[in-house]
């Protein structure tokens, strides 16, 4: 079933963070998000939303440009249980878990009643263009005004930001895997146009039918992750970090 988001009405109120391990997270509503979301891709420069889980968490740890990414973007969502645990743990606060899947179409959904075009940008050769039909199939009025796949060299960056620009899109999806679509949205956001730009994974092979979303009864008990790993065992290693995460945040000092 299509999500069915609702015209924003007002102005989003002051962001409120929770910090975990360095990483900013936004403690807000989804209501608020989506009235966030909706003000930065209405604004006169681009902005970068993230949408993030464990595994961000701990990449940051490790990567200057991961956290300057974080410092510099406009909202940080709680994409995992993970991160609802931890905010708990080290400061009593409960961040909304907003999965990036979820928080995409929802701001789709939002542009087609606002008529911004959406970009699509990632994902093996043809997943892109699924994913466009899908988007269309939800919501028929919804403009895709670009999209290609996500195997390009350094050299092309130049042709792709001229045809997002050229789109007149207001919000970019790019589907390039963590991190490479944050560090790509904060190393290039200078020059791209206005609109907001967020990261989504393997959104696109979810639209697109490459790979099937978790029923909803895992989804609610946080366990996403781990039907995903069931469609993609190659995860493991990435997987397996994990419980790092938890050792961190039972071991941090406040």
């Amino acid at each position: 079933m299509p999500l069915s988001p609702s015209p924003v009405k007002s102005s989003p109120s002051p962001l409120s963070h929770v910090n975990i391990l360095g990483v900013p997270i936004d403690t807000l509503s989804k209501k608020s998000a989506v009235a966030q979301a909706v003000s930065l891709m209405l604004s006169d420069r681009a902005h970068q939303i993230i949408t993030a889980n464990s595994l961000l968490i701990l990449e940051a740890q490790k990567s200057n440009d991961l956290q300057a990414a974080c410092a510099a973007s406009s909202l940080i969502l709680a994409d995992s249980i993970g991160l609802s645990w931890a905010a708990r743990r080290l400061q009593g606060a409960d961040p909304t878990i907003i999965p990036g899947i979820d928080f995409a179409i929802e701001l789709c959904g939002m542009a087609e009643i606002l008529s911004l075009p959406v970009y699509l940008l990632g994902g093996k050769p043809g997943v892109a263009k699924g994913a466009a039909r899908a988007l269309s199939s939800r919501f028929p009025t919804l403009s895709v005004a670009g999209m290609r796949d996500g195997f390009f060299k350094t050299e092309d960056e130049e042709a792709i930001i001229a045809d997002m620009t050229q789109s007149k899109a207001r919000l970019f999806l790019l589907a390039l895997g963590m991190p490479k679509q944050e560090l790509w949205i904060h190393k290039n956001k200078h020059r791209l146009p206005p609109g907001v730009y967020m990261g989504v994974g393997g959104t696109f092979d979810v639209w697109a039918g490459r790979l099937k979303r978790a029923p909803l009864w895992l989804r609610k008990r946080g366990l996403e992750w781990l039907f995903r790993f069931g469609q993609e065992p190659h995860r493991f290693r990435r997987m397996a970090q994990l419980p790092k995460f938890a050792l961190k945040i039972l071991s941090h000092r406040n």
